[in-house]
């Protein structure tokens, strides 16, 4: 059966171009406290190594962002800065209208 398994494994690998598949090994013998006769098993775990990129890793997040800094657009930043004073505007004249100094509050 392992090698079923193996084989498959092998030539999977081979039709995407990656290394072969990692095969461990590993002999679990019962406990011997546990008042049970039970005879030891081999146990046999396909694993596989797949590469992937520097970049790909950086955007899951999986390995630190060592890229250098996108710098943000001139157009974008005065949105930002246009925005902040239309709202600081808004909140002003709201507050007017409703006759409720929000100059000193900051549940609003």
């Amino acid at each position: 059966m392992d090698e079923f398994w193996r084989k498959i494994s092998e030539d999977l690998a081979a039709k995407l171009g990656e290394p072969a598949p990692v095969v461990g090994r590993a002999t679990v013998l019962p406990p011997p406290l546990s008042g049970m006769n039970m005879p030891a098993l081999t146990v046999t775990k396909f694993g596989h190594v797949m590469p992937v990129s520097e970049e790909i890793l950086m955007n899951e997040g999986l390995i630190p962002d060592t890229r250098p800094p996108v710098p943000l657009s001139r157009r974008l930043r005065f949105r930002w800065w246009w925005r902040a004073r239309v709202d600081g505007a808004r909140l002003r004249v709201g507050s007017w209208v409703a006759g409720v100094d929000l100059s000193e509050r900051d549940d609003y």
